[in-house]
């Protein structure tokens, strides 16, 4: 009698794992909705960023000029255009992903905004500064953000200035400015849906270099 127990609580063991692996299966093929060559779902909140090489098709410029001098860099003039992508060198977004995003392809046209204007602009990184150690809970902070700050005009160039803790003095980037025909290449990044920025970028040929 007691090996016949034995053997029914043998058996009774062995079902109750065969049940708890068949609860857990539904949950591994769910898995396999997910795109398998390690490119992100398109419905994921991640949001598209794309290196790439493209000519400027059109331009708008911004024409907010009494904001020179007196209005914080992230009201700055802004320009907005059309460029057209001549080489898609890499993106976080992989090939399937890129497929979802209207225009983004050799040869694709897209609207976008240039973050810091289609005119010659100086990228400014400048060291952050210390934060002092909390003493008094009352004691105002007067640090005013760099992007705040009334964004200066230097010699013809719009400054944008942004503090960084991976620099420690101040370190300018030229941008030379973009026109209709001007090839270039820059990282856009989508912003929301239907929104499309150009931040820094390097000039690789312009019209009158032809």
């Amino acid at each position: 009698m007691i090996v016949v127990g034995v053997v029914i609580a043998v058996i009774a063991i062995l079902a109750i794992v065969l049940m708890k692996n068949q609860d857990v299966s539904p949950t591994q093929d769910q898995g396999q909705d997910q795109p398998q060559d390690g490119s992100p779902d398109p419905s994921m909140a991640e949001l598209p960023s794309v290196d790439l090489e493209a000519t400027v098709v059109s331009l708008n410029t911004d024409e907010n000029v009494e904001c020179e001098g007196v209005c914080p860099a992230y009201e700055y003039p802004k320009d907005t255009g059309v460029v057209r992508i001549d080489k898609i060198i890499s993106t976080n977004y992989g090939d399937t992903g890129l497929e979802s995003l209207e225009g983004i392809k050799e040869g694709g046209e897209i609207a976008v905004q240039f973050q810091y204007s289609a005119r010659p602009a100086i990228f400014r990184l400048i060291p952050a500064p210390e934060q002092p150690a909390p003493t008094d809970p009352e004691t105002p902070v007067s640090h005013v953000p760099s992007s705040a700050r009334p964004a200066p005009v230097e010699d013809g160039y719009f400054v944008y200035a942004h503090e960084s803790g991976i620099v420690e003095e101040e370190t300018d980037t030229i941008l030379p400015g973009l026109e209709v025909g001007s090839k270039f290449r820059a990282t856009i990044n989508y912003i929301s849906s239907n929104m499309i920025v150009v931040s820094r970028y390097e000039v690789m040929d312009s019209p009158e270099a032809v």
